[in-house]
């Protein structure tokens, strides 16, 4: 039925459309804690708690505030200082869940597949001779340490002698109470002002079906394909490994970036198709221009949240699932002893020979055997009996 302004049922249609979008819209993001992969000892987390509750804040004694702040404002002007844009490279790392972002933070450290590993060994590679060929054959990377404290530069563009020199007077290694050997801060004041070469690698964090951007990491190392680490949520799963910085950890959803930041997609450069940088896979490369500008978008998101803040969710995770794998390792250790010991190796047995023994029969089974003149008899006797009828 028609209503008076022509429209009819389709005014209706368009009313609950609305009403259900708002309804959709109210509603509290959903934590993914399982997919159902029977292999893993913990389901893959997509969001973490946070989303739950966006405004809580870390409390002062948490131990990752300090963390947290860090990484939620960095300085721009420390972070990018003598960098050139142009020179850069960006790529998008995908991940299957937030423990794997929770620990690469944690550790320092990525994996891609053998795909994506292979990509960024080669343009870190590539970095590193445009460096070298701008500069003379010098190389200088300042690279920070897991702890972000302490850098270590590789090498020097003088030689070995005035290099040992420098160390010497610097007092590069000392030890401290614990007898281990750690910088001297005269190296450590030396490291930080060393500064970093300027065509830098850039790695965009997201988490499938997660909607956000979690921040910003630079590649510092290249991939070590015999490195395999055992933390990552699937086990066995990635192989190879490589070093990197996060400088920005921020929860940013998809619609900052809006539809004009586009790229190429890396699996149809013939066609010329591009897409919307959000729309991503793993290991998909980032031109400089859409990569600056997404990193600027990201500083300047007015958000307090970053996954930092659910740290300790994620940490208790990974006890649970450590715990659960080393009693999973036991049940299997003991179950494979009681294997062997129920199935032990038969020890072979020799059988005796058979011996030529005649073995009699009885008579109601078997008829005895008929002499040849016997046989001869019976067959004569019914040879003239058919003779005599005819």
């Amino acid at each position: 039925m028609r209503t008076q302004n022509g429209y009819g049922a389709n005014t209706n249609k368009k009313q609950h459309h609305q009403t259900n979008h708002q309804e959709t819209t109210k509603r509290k993001p959903i934590i993914n804690y399982g997919r159902g992969n029977s292999f893993l000892s913990l389901g893959e987390s997509v969001r973490g708690p946070r989303f739950r509750n966006p405004e809580r804040i870390l409390s002062l004694g948490s131990p990752y505030k300090s963390l947290h702040e860090k990484l939620i404002n960095p300085n721009p002007h420390e972070i990018f200082a003598g960098i050139d844009w142009s020179a850069c490279k960006g790529f998008v790392c995908k991940s299957f869940s937030e423990d794997d972002i929770h620990k690469s933070i944690k550790y320092g450290k990525w994996s891609s597949t053998p795909r994506g590993n292979t990509k960024l060994s080669e343009a870190f590679q590539q970095q590193q001779q445009i460096h070298l060929s701008r500069n003379g054959g010098t190389f200088s990377h300042a690279r920070r340490a897991r702890g972000g404290g302490l850098s270590s530069i590789n090498s020097c563009s003088k030689g070995s002698d005035d290099v040992n020199d420098a160390l010497n007077e610097n007092r590069s290694i000392a030890i401290n109470d614990k007898n281990e050997t750690v910088l001297s801060p005269t190296l450590k004041t030396a490291a930080k002002s060393e500064k970093k070469i300027p065509q830098r690698i850039f790695l965009l964090f997201s988490v499938n079906a997660s909607g956000y951007f979690s921040g910003v990491a630079e590649m510092t190392s290249d991939v070590d394909f015999n490195k395999n680490e055992t933390f990552w949520q699937r086990e066995g799963k990635f192989n190879g490994s490589f070093d990197v910085e996060w400088l920005v950890a921020k929860d940013v959803p998809f619609h900052v970036f809006g539809r004009h930041l586009r790229i190429v997609d890396d699996r149809k450069i013939d066609k010329g198709e591009t897409k919307r940088v959000t729309h991503s896979r793993d290991a998909q490369y980032v031109t400089p221009t859409v990569l600056r500008q997404c990193i600027e978008l990201m500083l300047a998101y007015p958000s307090d949240n970053s996954l930092v803040k659910d740290f300790e969710f994620y940490d208790e995770r990974e006890r649970t699932r450590c715990e659960s794998r080393e009693r999973n390792s036991a049940r299997a250790s003991t179950s494979d002893c009681r294997e062997q010991q129920h199935h032990r190796t038969p020890v072979p047995v020799s059988l005796p020979k058979p011996q030529n023994v005649s073995i009699k029969t009885p008579a109601n089974k078997t008829q005895p055997q008929r002499s040849s003149s016997e046989s001869t008899k019976t067959k004569t006797k019914t040879t003239t009996t058919t003779t005599i009828v005819s």
